[in-house]
């Protein structure tokens, strides 16, 4: 399996910031087609053409073109708007512009995915007291997947002085289980994590390990009910001493 070093990672790191500096700005330029042609919801795409996600009186939904296509996103809370994103696409990826309820930019994310659809990187810009007048990058992950498209290992840059992160993982012979290990950028191991997936891809049972700090293993177990799209409607964490319960509705365009 062939491995990315720590050195190579903060070299490509150090690569996407000096053009991302380039291109800071506080107004969109929207393209001539606005075609995201997946839903993205957090990190993760959604099965299916999600219309809207409603969850303890907060709502998610989702703006189609005439293709079809996402082309981004209103929240609401309590049947008030309070937010927008707008999609902005590119050849591998897509721009993400969030404007608050006075229609004002607030933040800005970058999106790239390979020809898997896999997310390969995420930049998030955001506006950082008391310089309010640029989008400056806060955070910067980038992923890379190994020959059977699992995820392989992930760079995490922060610009207000939280140490950078690097996570490498592996996997049994099925692929079923998977050991995370978090590093600082100084090599000091974190955390240690394992874990089992659903046919689905979700976490169903995980254990962590602060093995500087600690012996013990946190074990922590999730219950996930579908809807007949894929994705999930209840989600259930139980961990040492507490369980908790998420539920959402999920509706989709022309059901």
């Amino acid at each position: 399996m062939k491995r990315i070093t720590l050195t190579t990672l903060t070299v490509i790191a150090i690569t996407l910031l000096a053009s991302c500096k380039k291109s800071e700005d506080n107004h969109p330029v929207a393209p001539e087609k606005q075609d995201a042609e997946l839903t993205l919801c957090g990190n993760s795409f959604l099965r299916g053409k999600v219309l809207s996600i409603v969850e303890d009186g907060d709502s998610t939904v989702f703006i189609y073109n005439s293709n079809k296509h996402v082309v981004g996103f209103k929240t609401f809370s309590n049947d008030k708007q309070v937010g927008e994103c707008k999609y902005y696409s590119r050849s591998n990826g897509f721009n993400q512009y969030y404007f608050n309820s006075k229609g004002e930019v607030s933040a800005r994310d970058v999106v790239e995915y390979n020809e898997n659809k896999d997310i390969t990187l995420c930049e998030y810009h955001e506006y950082i007291y008391p310089d309010t007048t640029k989008l400056v990058l806060t955070e910067l992950v980038f992923n890379s997947y190994d020959k059977k498209n699992r995820l392989e290992s992930t760079f995490e840059y922060f610009c207000d002085g939280i140490p950078n992160y690097y996570s490498r993982y592996t996997y049994d012979a099925d692929g079923t289980e998977t050991e995370t290990c978090r590093l600082a950028s100084s090599g000091r191991i974190y955390t240690i994590t394992k874990s089992r997936r659903d046919t689905l891809g979700n976490i169903i049972e995980m254990s962590e390990n602060m093995p500087e700090d600690s012996p013990d293993w946190n074990h922590t177990t999730v219950k996930y009910k579908y809807d007949s799209h894929g994705n999930w409607i209840e989600r259930e964490i139980k961990r040492e001493t507490t369980v908790e319960t998420r539920k959402r509705k999920i509706y989709y365009l022309n059901e």
